[in-house]
């Protein structure tokens, strides 16, 4: 690794990644879980114009990317969707890390 970009020389890296222990891997979000997360916010949605878009966006093909796109002509809801998307995001953090017993201060993040 490049030690401009990681802040650490190869040795002294490869030290730190040696303590097992020490890291835990973070959870990835499953395409499946995304998709049921944007399929929720369109239940939230009361426009019956957009409510019926995101759906035929979702049943469609590239539903991520369509589902996207269909926000963009909906700056409300685009940041609607954004605050959805990161506020669920949060709780499921705060959950794992409970999981794990890490204690955070809540300010924090």
């Amino acid at each position: 690794m490049d030690p401009l970009v990681t802040g650490y020389r190869d040795e002294d890296l490869e030290e730190e990644l040696e303590d097992e222990e020490r890291y835990l891997e973070l959870p990835t979000i499953a395409s499946r879980d995304a998709y049921g997360l944007m399929v929720e916010f369109v239940e939230t949605v009361t426009s019956t114009e957009l409510q019926d878009r995101l759906n035929a966006a979702l049943n469609g093909r590239k539903p991520f990317r369509t589902f996207k796109d269909v926000l963009f002509d909906f700056p409300e809801a685009r940041e609607n969707w954004f605050k959805f998307e990161c506020e669920t995001h949060r709780r499921e953090m705060l959950k794992w890390l409970e999981g794990q017993n890490i204690a955070i201060e809540e300010n924090r993040i």
